[in-house]
């Protein structure tokens, strides 16, 4: 069954994890958007899934992304929310997390080559596709016990 994805991405990194997605479920990319324009494309269009950047220079929109990403969901609470950063941050998914994103991948990171990261965006949409959320263990540590 295909899966209807907006990208609030400046660049298109986002396609390198939704290659594997795309063979797998028919991805259909809706759109690709700015942050500042984000919560205005996901009201018209309606996806199942935003996969959405958390690195923002300032100057792209005059809120923060974390801001962007909670008023999206509090307005559309029946998406699925993939937040994706360059780096694994611990901070950056606690943050979304606590905001109600169902999943979180990165472009970098010290402790995996590019064929694990890629995996681990995969599994992540697998996941959320299947209306679960997915974070890394360390992540779920903390959430468990603040």
């Amino acid at each position: 069954m295909p899966v209807n994805v907006v990208v609030v991405c400046r660049n298109y990194y986002a396609l390198e994890i939704l290659k594997m997605v795309f063979l797998k479920y028919g991805t259909e990319i809706l759109e690709y958007c700015m942050l500042s324009n984000a919560i205005e494309t996901c009201s018209r269009l309606r996806p199942e899934i935003v996969l959405f950047e958390m690195n923002w220079p300032k100057g792209f929109c005059e809120e923060s992304a974390i801001s962007v990403l909670s008023r999206l969901l509090r307005l559309i609470p029946n998406i699925s929310v993939v937040a994706m950063t360059k780096e694994y941050s611990l901070e950056t998914q606690l943050s979304v997390v606590a905001v109600g994103a169902k999943g979180y991948v990165f472009r970098e990171s010290p402790h995996m080559n590019g064929e694990e990261i890629l995996e681990h965006g995969a599994l992540t949409f697998d996941r959320v596709v299947a209306g679960e959320r997915f974070f890394a263990p360390c992540t779920l540590c903390h959430i468990n016990n603040p």
